[in-house]
């Protein structure tokens, strides 16, 4: 366990997943830059198995970034506009998942 106190991870995410003409700049920032939709789903499970880990080690919450795209950034999950870039059935399962410590 980590330490005594509540602590939080005040910002994660943040994965790019890259679609043509949904940005106004041909700059992408983001952490990673996947192209193929399996990748993506890899890598955004892999990084939630990671948190869920940390749920075990004492950590009180995690604040997903970002809900949406914004100006040069792809890494939300759903577009600028706000439509939605995703299954979105499935980043709900995902989100609605519970630590296997959650008393909640």
């Amino acid at each position: 366990q980590i330490g005594k106190k509540p602590y939080v991870i005040s910002e994660y995410g943040g994965l790019t997943y890259e679609v043509k003409d949904h940005t106004y700049s041909d700059n992408i920032y983001g952490y990673g830059n996947y192209h193929k939709l399996a990748d993506y789903h890899k890598a955004y499970s892999d990084m939630m198995k990671d948190i869920e880990k940390l749920y075990r080690d004492g950590l009180s919450a995690a604040v997903y970034t970002q809900l949406t795209d914004v100006e040069q950034e792809q890494n939300g999950i759903y577009f600028y506009d706000r439509s939605s870039k995703f299954d979105m059935k499935r980043i709900h399962a995902i989100f609605s998942k519970r630590p296997a410590n959650s008393k909640y």
